[in-house]
């Protein structure tokens, strides 16, 4: 997994668990399977733009916080 990619995907299960998310829940909420989801937050495929979009959308961040963890408000 690149640095990259890492940090996003720290940043996002930071913010499921903030929320009582599940990888589960956050499937079917951007209407992608679990193992979608469980591969991009272990990190063995990248995080698409449109997947980010989406991601903001359920936890109801900018897309910047979830590429720039600094940037988190939450």
């Amino acid at each position: 997994m690149q640095q990259d990619e890492a940090l996003i995907s720290t940043q996002v299960r930071a913010l499921l668990d903030e929320r009582s998310l599940s990888g589960s829940e956050l499937a079917r909420r951007i209407g992608a399977s679990q193992s979608y989801v469980s591969r991009r937050l272990r990190g063995e495929v990248p995080w698409r733009a449109s997947d980010l979009g989406r991601i903001a959308k359920v936890v109801n961040v900018p897309v910047a916080d979830l590429v720039d963890p600094a940037r988190t408000t939450a």
